[in-house]
């Protein structure tokens, strides 16, 4: 943290400099070559030094902040990003792999279209669904969306996001409502594997999204909600079927 305030600083770092070219910025732990992209690597190895605090940004100059397009703060301990509030040219957000609560900070990003947010605390003792700040109007840009992993329970997508394409959800395991989802006829890849309370009106309300889907998951026990006139087979493996 104190090496992130000084770099970020005025009077010994560059805050005060107006750096129009500076397109990324990344404060992580990884190789380099998915620091700032769209995909990652997988890896157990341990960083035994972790940011906690990037409150230091907000100190950088306003051209510097509308410059930068990709940000990655993947596998540290960040709690908060209300200092990327101002940055809102961004493109592409990985905070993956740390200990956010909420998406407070991403809500001016109008150019948002990939966000990668899993295995943090998302949703952890929140109750109030707007401190997730992904169903904003601002957020319409958005193509690709990845908090799997982490502690929602309901989630707003709504249908300004035409583009959205891609999402996540997996492993919420306390997720109930995804009906949502219902308005985002692009999608072709949803992932709600893992997520073992989802409502099953809920389920059953999104069937057309999810069965047009080229590449989709979800645990076999919401395979009858998924019915349709289309549906040509049916894998029942695993599903406990009561006779009345």
């Amino acid at each position: 943290d104190r090496e992130v305030e000084k770099i970020f600083s005025e009077d010994k770092g560059i805050a005060s400099f107006e750096i129009s070219t500076l397109q990324y910025l990344a404060i992580s732990y990884g190789d380099a070559r998915y620091i700032c992209g769209q995909n990652y690597e997988t890896t157990d190895k341990k960083v035994n030094e972790k940011v906690t605090n990037i409150s230091a940004l907000n100190q950088l100059n306003d051209v510097t902040k509308k410059a930068i397009k990709y940000i990655s703060l993947e596998n540290n301990c960040i709690e908060s990003i209300e200092a990327l509030k101002e940055f809102s040219n961004v493109y592409l957000l990985k905070v993956r792999i740390n200990k956010l609560v909420s998406l407070s900070g991403i809500e001016n990003m109008n150019n948002l279209t990939y966000l990668i947010a899993d295995n943090n605390m998302l949703g952890a003792n929140n109750d109030d669904k707007d401190k997730m700040n992904i169903e904003k109007d601002s957020l319409s840009s958005i193509s690709k969306v990845d908090i799997s992993n982490n502690d929602i329970k309901r989630y707003v997508f709504t249908s300004n996001m035409p583009n959205l394409y891609s999402v996540d959800l997996s492993y919420n395991e306390n997720l109930v409502w995804c009906n949502y989802l219902k308005p985002c006829n692009n999608i072709t890849k949803l992932n709600l594997e893992g997520c073992k309370n989802l409502n099953e009106i809920a389920v059953e309300n999104i069937k057309e999204i999810f069965n047009n889907c080229t590449d989709k998951r979800i645990d076999s026990k919401y395979t009858l909600c998924l019915l349709d006139d289309n549906i040509s087979s049916i894998d029942l493996t695993g599903l406990e079927i009561e006779k009345e």
